[in-house]
């Protein structure tokens, strides 16, 4: 026999402290995350189509650096939260301040103008295009602050254009 127990018993060993490593990648920087979806609405009607972002809120001591977003369709979205390592559905639990982008690119109405009606005024508080006010767009304006516990439940958010 060219091999001793002892070299078996070694390279044994290697080889499962090799196929330990082999599943080890970076850590999770998510960490555990709670579901978080909801409905948008501006001025009582769904919204057509758009984004919900939920900003860590550091001010209330949600420290988690992770970017969540969800899109919304028909008024509906759904929250996934992406880190440097990769995604998971919800938010870690915490306070965040979240925010709505809409669809309609900035300049352009999100439906076709009726040409046989004057064109309405824009409201000053929005830029021309855009569904919802200006205050709910930035993280620093926006009024909606909630906290995602456990256990989740439906995070609606009901906006206004002015």
């Amino acid at each position: 026999m060219a091999y001793s127990r002892a070299r078996l018993a070694c390279r044994g060993g290697f080889l499962v402290l090799i196929a330990s490593l082999a599943g080890c990648g970076e850590p999770d920087t998510i960490g555990p995350t709670v579901p978080v979806s909801g409905k948008v609405t501006v001025d009582n009607t769904p919204l057509a189509a758009g984004s919900v972002v939920f900003h860590p809120d550091a001010d209330k001591g949600n420290k988690a650096v992770v970017s969540a977003t969800g899109a919304v369709k028909d008024g509906e979205y759904s929250v996934q939260s992406t880190s440097p390592t990769g995604s998971k559905n919800g938010v870690p639990p915490g306070w965040y301040k979240v925010t709505i982008q809409t669809a309609a690119p900035m300049g352009q109405a999100e439906t076709k103008p009726d040409p046989s009606k004057p064109e309405p005024k824009a409201a000053s508080t929005a830029p021309k295009g855009a569904p919802v006010a200006q205050k709910y767009t930035t993280p620093m304006q926006t009024p909606f602050i909630i906290e995602v516990k456990a256990g989740g439940g439906p995070y609606d958010l009901k906006a206004t254009s002015k």
